[in-house]
């Protein structure tokens, strides 16, 4: 009793620092201010004299005219200078504005974003769409995680005796719908409490992609040999279970194929984000004044961000090239356990759930071994 309340403290413990991160997002959308208050305060104590260039004068006042009375009012408040906080208030003031629906995604967001379009800005017309970046398909809105968060604590306040295993299946739901935001593309940025959790869920989906991706291709593949009269007369055998292997292990060539253009996909987005990338680190606010040898000013500061994000992205790159060596050594001669593995998955049921003019494309099979046995009874009888 005392292990299972001890496991059940820390799914509290995990929920908790969820809820304080899936808030915080909510109060700060451009997250933790603290670095860049510090860089302004650091400039409101050293101000130069006033100079006369345009340059010089935005470079000694914008920054102060537009952050000192924030800076004032927090040096107040408390010797950090910046709360990163979240009060009471701040959680009942959200959680109202959830009840009334203010963080749901409508249909038609949500339709945009699956296929990767917006409603164009300033305009009436619901057909007047542009394209967004594949990326930016992952949900931004909170209503979901919001209700998975109190569906959790409701059940843990609400029940005398706390079943373990319940326990684990709410908070495990509301850790994999918070993992497919846009808060978490970005692993290191999740507190440290979470990362190793978020980092299965996302290793967990990459893996699920690829069963997507055989899934599809295989049903393909199917479709065009059961759909087809001239390939259907071709199926001699009597036996379901032998054209469902058939059908699988003919089926790999164009499950490779689509696997490996998977990866080349996003290698080519990846190229992309570095190309963004480099153009925010090097777009310059002031270009350097050779004559007054001033160094140039850039739009962003952080020059690690840009660094570190590289590399990430770079390595991302090296991996899904190694995954496409590896995809294109497996041929006909490899064992067929390693092809099995890497490029199919559980064919029969896929072939029961696939209908095709409202029935499945496994009853499909069953007609054509019916046929097939009508057909060699009447061979058998006839000789």
């Amino acid at each position: 009793m005392k292990s299972n309340q001890l496991k059940i403290t820390d799914q509290i413990k995990l929920m908790n620092v969820l809820e304080d991160f899936v808030l915080k997002n909510i109060k700060y959308p451009f997250g933790d201010q603290r670095e860049r208050i510090k860089y302004y305060k650091s400039r409101c104590l050293n101000l130069p004299e006033p100079k006369n260039t345009i340059k010089e004068r935005w470079q000694t006042y914008a920054p102060i005219q537009q952050s000192e009375p924030d800076l004032q009012s927090h040096s107040e408040q408390n010797p950090s200078e910046y709360r990163y906080e979240l009060t009471e208030q701040d959680k009942k003031s959200i959680y109202a504005r959830h009840a009334i629906g203010e963080f749901k995604e409508t249909d038609q967001q949500k339709k945009y974003r699956e296929e990767a379009v917006k409603q164009a800005y300033w305009s009436d017309d619901p057909n007047d769409i542009i394209e967004i970046p594949l990326i930016d398909r992952l949900p931004r809105h909170y209503d979901d995680i919001l209700t998975d968060i109190q569906k959790f604590f409701y059940y843990i306040q609400s029940q005398e005796n706390i079943n373990l295993k319940q326990v684990e299946i709410l908070r495990k739901k509301a850790f994999y719908t918070y993992a497919m935001h846009n808060d978490c593309r970005y692993l290191p940025a999740l507190p440290k409490e979470l990362y190793v959790n978020f980092e299965k869920i996302h290793n967990g989906n990459q893996q699920q992609i690829s069963t997507d991706i055989i899934k599809k291709s295989f049903l393909k593949y199917a479709e065009e040999i059961l759909l087809n009269e001239k390939e259907v007369n071709k199926i001699s055998s009597i036996n379901k279970d032998i054209i469902i292997q058939k059908l699988t292990k003919d089926s790999i060539p164009f499950v490779k194929k689509d696997l490996i253009q998977k990866l080349k996909s996003d290698i080519e987005l990846l190229h992309i984000q570095l190309t963004h990338l480099d153009y925010q680190k090097n777009s310059l606010l002031y270009p350097a004044d050779p004559d007054q040898q001033e160094e140039p000013i850039y739009i962003f500061n952080d020059r690690t961000y840009f660094d570190v994000t590289r590399r990430k992205y770079k390595k991302r790159i090296s991996n899904y090239q190694i995954k496409i060596k590896e995809l294109e050594s497996i041929g006909v001669s490899s064992a067929p356990s390693i092809r099995r593995k890497k490029f199919t998955g559980d064919s029969e049921t896929w072939l029961k759930q696939h209908k095709m003019q409202d029935q499945s494309l496994y009853h499909l099979i069953k007609e054509i071994v019916k046929k097939n046995r009508q057909t060699s009874y009447i061979k058998n009888k006839n000789s």
